[in-house]
């Protein structure tokens, strides 16, 4: 995702049209998950990791149990050089992309216990 070439003039133009459409729709509703995962996303590619890790982080707290948000954040926290935030964002992704597993393992033992098909 993180792209380490030099993006040209015409992606940077279009990366910044993409995040002002993303930020209108933000203006709309500030908790549209779909937009600050893009605006997120946007503003790391072109270098802003500071307005990408707040949007990210935004999104996280949207979106607390998706280990895809999380990994976002850890992404562009990493990007952005921040080493305290970084090891507390992979902390909680981590814990949450456990429990997400654990659960999906324990809800398919629940399907299965009452006819012991499995």
């Amino acid at each position: 995702m993180l792209q380490s070439r030099e993006l040209s003039a015409d992606q940077k133009a279009q990366l910044k049209q993409q995040a002002q459409q993303f930020e209108t729709q933000l203006a709309s509703n500030s908790q549209d998950v779909e937009a600050l995962e893009g605006a997120g996303v946007s503003y790391a590619q072109l270098g802003d990791f500071k307005r990408a890790e707040a949007l990210l982080s935004k999104l996280t707290s949207a979106k607390p149990k998706d280990p895809e948000a999380w990994r976002l954040l850890v992404w562009s926290t990493r990007a952005a050089g921040e080493a305290f935030a970084l090891i507390h964002a992979l902390a909680i992704g981590l814990i949450i992309t456990i429990l997400a597993r654990q659960s999906a393992v324990a809800d398919a033992m629940k399907a299965c216990m009452p006819n012991d098909t499995c």
